[in-house]
């Protein structure tokens, strides 16, 4: 079982999961409906053993996503292996940082209710601050970013803060 947090990042990650990546049982649960949709509607959904639970909550877009009291209660009626939370920002000093409160209040939520935290970050995100840290750096499991992550200020101080850094090359 594993969360994943609404966004661009995490959309993405939903396509990857949606495409034949051998993977016979695997629960997803989330909040973005993006990525609920890619996942529910891959080709062979039904026989791939990947099922998605939409967590409850009023609807707000960009993205797609519910959000809100309800969303929160819901995140803690599962425990996941591993939360994958893609963030605005992620730096050496402060962590994982959101912009918005709404986007904060879940992620900490699903963090609390895994074993293991994967950040999953562009590298325009960084060496970049934001206003609310969700995560320090000493609590981010694993940190994957882009190739590209590497000629960022403040990916050498990253390598060193946080437990496992995995750069996705190509």
């Amino acid at each position: 079982t594993i969360f994943m947090d609404a966004g661009s990042t995490t959309t993405i990650m939903a396509e990857v999961l949606a495409g034949p990546t051998g993977l016979t049982d695997l629960t997803v649960v989330t909040n973005s409906l993006e990525a609920a949709v890619r996942l529910a509607q891959a080709p062979g959904a039904l026989d791939s053993g990947i099922r998605v639970q939409l967590l409850r909550g009023p609807v707000k877009r960009d993205p797609l996503e519910t959000w809100g009291g309800a969303t929160v209660a819901d995140i803690y009626s599962y425990h996941a292996d591993v939360a994958f939370l893609s963030p605005m920002a992620v730096d050496a000093t402060f962590g994982a940082m959101y912009h918005y409160f709404h986007g904060a209040e879940i992620v900490e939520a699903m963090a609390r209710q895994s074993t293991s935290v994967a950040i999953l970050a562009d590298h325009a995100k960084i060496g970049v601050t934001s206003r609310i840290c969700v995560r320090p750096p000493g609590e981010i499991d694993y940190l994957v970013v882009d190739a590209k992550a590497r000629a960022r200020p403040g990916f050498a101080a990253l390598e060193s803060a946080v437990k496992q850094l995995i750069v996705a090359e190509g």
